[in-house]
Formats: C-alpha cells, sequence, structure tokens
C-alpha cells in the first residue's frame, strides 16, 4: 500500500477527525514555528525513521506520524516528606498532519498516556485526551482557516512551546482549559508576522463541570464562546526579538465576563536567550478556581465571584556548546479576591513562586531527541486573607532525569 493510499483511508473515516497544518510556506510567507499551533508541523526537512532505513524522500506531504514523548526518572518532595522516586512516562502523544497540492490540510493529535477524563460527556463529543482534531484550507499565502479541536491562541512563550520541552507551568495555564472547538483564522500580512483569529466552545463539558456550584441568580447563556486575537511576530535577523501576544475574552453569563491578556516576548541570541511573559485575567466567574478552592470549606463549595490572577514567568537559556544548554526559569503568580461577597473580602489571597532549572543534552544535529536534567520548585505562600480561610503554606521540590524526543516516524 503506498503512501498516497494510506492517506486516502485515513481521509475516508471523515474530516471530522483530523487536525491541521497547512502547506509548507517560503520563509518569506511563513512566521516563526509555534509549536501548539494548527499550522505547524511540515516544516521539518528531516527524513522520517522509515524514510532513512528505505534510503528515500518517503517523506511527502501528505501523510506525517510523529510521537511526542517524555520518559523521565524523579523524586518529589512535598514539605519535607519525600516519595518514593521512580520512573514516568509523562508524555505520549501521536501526531498525525498533512496537506494537498489544493490547499486542504489536517492534524490530529491525541495523548496516549492515562488520562482520567473528567466529564461523564462532551460538548464537542470528543474526550479531553484528544488535542486537534480538524481539517483546514490555505487560501493563498495570506490567508488560511481550520475548524475542529485545536489549542486555544492564548499567547506566551512558555504556553506556545511543546508541552514536552516545559518542566513546569504557571497557575494559569495549570488551570486552563486549553483544547477547544472552533474556527481559526491566520493571516500573514507581512513577512514573518502571524495574527490569529479564533471563535471556539468556552468548555468542554457543561457549565457545573466547569465551574461547580454558583449562584443560582447567574443566568447562563445557552452558548457561550472565547474569542481571541492573537500576534505572532519575529524582528531583525534570525528573528532576535519574537512576540506571542494574545487577548481573549468570553461572556460567561448574562453580565458575567471573562477577559485574558497575554503579553510574551522574546529575545533570540546565537548561543542562548531569554522569554518574558506577562498574563493577566479577570473572571466576574472563577474559571481558574484557586480562589474558590481556598475558600470552599467557608462557602459551601460555591464557586466565587469577581476574581483576577496574574502571572510573570521569565526564562533565560545559555547554549554554551553547540550540545549542551544551561537554562533557568522563574515564576510569580498572585491569586486575588476582586469585590468583597459575604465573608470572602476583597484582596489577595496567594502568592506562588515558582523556580527550575538545568541542564540539557543535544546529542543529534536535528535537536529531535535531548535529555534534560532539571529541578523545580513552588512555594504557597497565602496571605493573611487566605490563611483566615484555615490554608497553610506550602512548598515541593522535584528532581527528574528525562528523555525527550520528537520521534518523526514517518
Amino acid at each position: 500500500m503506498n503512501k498516497l493510499l494510506l492517506s486516502t483511508l485515513f481521509l475516508a473515516a471523515g474530516p471530522t477527525l483530523f487536525a491541521s497544518t497547512p502547506d509548507k510556506l517560503t520563509p518569506e510567507q511563513a512566521p516563526e514555528p509555534i509549536s501548539d499551533s494548527p499550522y505547524v508541523g511540515l516544516e521539518e526537512q528531516n527524513k522520517s525513521i522509515l524514510g532513512k532505513i528505505l534510503n528515500s524522500n518517503i517523506n511527502s506531504e501528505v501523510f506525517k506520524l510523529r510521537l511526542h514523548t517524555k520518559i523521565s526518572f524523579s523524586g518529589t518532595e512535598f514539605d519535607g516528606q519525600w516519595n518514593k522516586p521512580g520512573f514516568k512516562l509523562d508524555q505520549l502523544r501521536i501526531d498525525l498532519s498533512g496537506s494537498f497540492k489544493n490547499g486542504i490540510f489536517y492534524r490530529y493529535q491525541q495523548r496516549l498516556t492515562n488520562y482520567p477524563e473528567p466529564y461523564s460527556s462532551y460538548i464537542d463529543n470528543l474526550p479531553m485526551k484528544v488535542d486537534y482534531a480538524g481539517i483546514g484550507y490555505r487560501f493563498n499565502s495570506h490567508w488560511k482557516v481550520f475548524a475542529g479541536k485545536m489549542c486555544t491562541a492564548y499567547g506566551g512563550f512558555e504556553f506556545d512551546d511543546n508541552p514536552i520541552n516545559v518542566y513546569q507551568y504557571n497557575t494559569i495555564t495549570e488551570n486552563m482549559a486549553a483544547f477547544l472547538t472552533g474556527i481559526d483564522f491566520a493571516y500573514n500580512p507581512v513577512e514573518k508576522h502571524e495574527i490569529r483569529f479564533q471563535i471556539l466552545e468556552s468548555r468542554n463539558g457543561s457549565h457545573h463541570d466547569l465551574y461547580g456550584d454558583m449562584d443560582p441568580s447567574i443566568k447562563l447563556n445557552k452558548a457561550d464562546f472565547v474569542y481571541t486575537v492573537n500576534w505572532n511576530g519575529n524582528f531583525g535577523a534570525n528573528n532576535v526579538l519574537s512576540t506571542r501576544w494574545a487577548a481573549s475574552f468570553i461572556n460567561q453569563a448574562k453580565d458575567k465576563n471573562y477577559y485574558l491578556a497575554t503579553l510574551g516576548t522574546a529575545l533570540n541570541l546565537p548561543k542562548g536567550g531569554a522569554f518574558l511573559d506577562l498574563i493577566y485575567s479577570k473572571e466576574d466567574i472563577d474559571r481558574t478556581q484557586i480562589i474558590s478552592r481556598i475558600v470552599a470549606d467557608e462557602t459551601d463549595g460555591k464557586t466565587q465571584m469577581n476574581t483576577s490572577y496574574t502571572s510573570a514567568i521569565l526564562g533565560i537559556n545559555y547554549r554554551f556548546t553547540p550540545k549542551w544548554n544551561l537554562f533557568v526559569k522563574g515564576i510569580y503568580d498572585t491569586s486575588s479576591k476582586d469585590k468583597t461577597s459575604g465573608n470572602v473580602l476583597k484582596g489577595r489571597y496567594l502568592e506562588t513562586f515558582s523556580y527550575s532549572g538545568g541542564l540539557e543534552f543535544y546529542p543529534f544535529k536535528d535537536e529531535s531527541l535531548h535529555l534534560g536534567l532539571a529541578y523545580t520548585g513552588r512555594q504557597h505562600n497565602y496571605t493573611s486573607l487566605g490563611k483566615s480561610f484555615g490554608a497553610v503554606n506550602s512548598k515541593e521540590n522535584k528532581i527528574e532525569l528525562s528523555l525527550i524526543y520528537a520521534l518523526n516516524i514517518w
């Protein structure tokens, strides 16, 4: 069975099974690749494993198969108590993508590791372990569109990176519904710049699945969508300066809205670089749920109104030799109540400090595989407002040795 026939059989299962990656653009047309985007996946020129075995360029644009893998040996300490260290398959995701000369492209990505499904039913008929499932069309070198399930374009360099490369996320991202279903428009106005606009379902499950118990006076919408505008820019020789800026909006219920703004800026130098992500969310209904969990025992578990969260992430890496990379990252998160309601007073309830650092080894030129030795730590410092609800400061530490491989199979 030749490769085209195999691709045709996959497509015959139905276009809703696949997600996106466009035709390869020329360097003048394409922005800097973004890992978690429906418009990424076909840029690599390296032969697949099968292509290398057969000594031929068996990679066509029609069908590509990758495995995103992270295997680690780690030990975690929580408030002075170390758990039993051991091996764990942190990430294993199958990723199918391809494009055709008529402008149609697709992408399908699913997590294969154990993933507990939190809901009994899903409004988009797809379980949460499916990250991408959709099909798109490239009109020309400037415009393309993708419909299906995808990663929401919330912006920021930490969020846009491939999850196998991230040792620790900020607390907003950790509590975020990232993969949603809808439609995405992408426009390349000039060289190396991309503007994306999305309209997506704001939830995977029901309102109760996402928010829990709410004040019965809240009038829920029959449909509520997340709208995002995302600018991915690159400036200067070798893209010395890059941006991942975005703004998002959700009408959660009648007169209840959610706003998210992200400013991600990166400096890319020949032997390393740095990025700074600044994130702010204002939530009329507590979508992130950190404040609601802090006060849950004394509020009958009701979801709080009028909360806000901030995150500042600074990452620095130094490639002191072509095969060795040194990195550090620091994160500062805050969780606040914006208006007093009952006995839950206005003010800041939690400050979280996260920090990580380590060393990575890249044995091959294509950098598809690398080893990482990393330390991550986190400290939760509750203010007097948080402690008034029984919250106690805590800290955790983790050491892990990881094998990280973006395996290009076909």
